[in-house]
């Protein structure tokens, strides 16, 4: 059915293995609620199943057992193409193609756009600015795969693309992991605008503790026993989390910083979090899958 997909996410007693190798359990017993109109960044180690909680949003995967539900309503009892209509995905390396920018950004969305709704969209990505600099501006040619765009061009043309259908659920999977420190911070500063004036339920896979540390809710996963499967073993923000020295954000956080020197809080804030977190690019899969099967760029052309 089509509902609102405004509501919490919840995640209720969720087990989950995935079909290629049942024997392995991802995820045991997970109970997480993701608050509505928040930031929330996963947390953990490789294989630990943040990409999974993400997948089994998407509806890639249903859970082995328990329930995923957004407000009051399972996920199996949404309309699929509803709920991915909801879901507005950035990931690491985005899908770029052979046509111009603002059919690019177009291409986020199912119905015909003006060009007013693309320089809106832009304009929430902090990419209005260097789309106006170009001699072509928005009928500037991407070339294959972007490949006329640098990186964090290349990632605002994609949350512009993210945001113009209007999601009621942001996913950023690595969506500055593959950028140099002056890149990260550019598109960084437009994650930060985008979360604060929208509003909307924002999840963050991310490798880079700036990005982590500035969301509302961080999500730790990890094994609380030996059966196997990850689920919450803390949660809150950075500062709250960093406070319980015993706990296994702060180790994790500890072991990531222990190669910096002189403790310059810059150099903190650029500091790479691998050790937090894997990079995960199969979040988004379905939604480039979805792209692919437009070849038409849906943009009604200015009069």
């Amino acid at each position: 059915k089509d509902v609102n997909l405004t509501g919490d996410i919840v995640y209720e007693n969720v087990t989950f293995a995935y079909p290629s190798r049942p024997e392995k359990t991802v995820l045991k017993d997970l109970n997480l609620r993701i608050p509505a109109g928040k930031s929330v960044a996963l947390v953990g180690g490789s294989g630990c199943g943040k990409s999974t909680i993400v997948q089994l949003l998407q509806r890639q995967y249903e859970p082995s057992a328990g329930t995923v539900r957004v407000g009051n309503t399972p996920l199996k009892e949404i309309n699929l193409a509803t709920l991915r209509e909801g879901l507005g995905v950035v990931s690491q390396e985005p899908r770029l193609f052979s046509a111009t920018v603002e059919e690019n950004i177009a291409l986020g969305s199912r119905s015909r756009v003006t060009h007013a709704e693309v320089e809106a969209a832009a304009q929430k990505a902090n990419a209005a600015g260097f789309i106006s600099d170009f001699a072509e501006k928005y009928e500037t040619h991407c070339g294959s795969r972007g490949s006329q765009l640098s990186g964090g061009q290349k990632q605002r043309v994609a949350i512009a693309r993210a945001l113009i259908r209007h999601p009621s659920i942001l996913i950023f999977d690595e969506a500055t992991s593959a950028l140099d420190n002056a890149s990260e911070r550019v598109v960084q500063a437009a994650l930060d605008r985008l979360i604060e004036s929208t509003g909307v339920t924002t999840i963050i896979i991310a490798h880079r503790l700036s990005t982590i540390r500035r969301a509302d809710l961080i999500v730790v996963l990890g094994q609380r026993d030996d059966a196997g499967g990850s689920a919450v073993v803390q949660q809150g923000s950075h500062e709250e989390l960093m406070k319980d020295e015993s706990g296994l954000y702060f180790s994790l956080v500890q072991s990531q910083l222990a190669g910096l020197h002189g403790g310059d809080e810059e150099k903190e804030e650029e500091a790479s979090t691998e050790v937090l977190v894997e990079t995960t690019t199969n979040a988004s899969v379905a939604a480039a899958q979805s792209m692919e099967k437009h070849p038409s760029f849906p943009v009604r052309k200015k009069n």
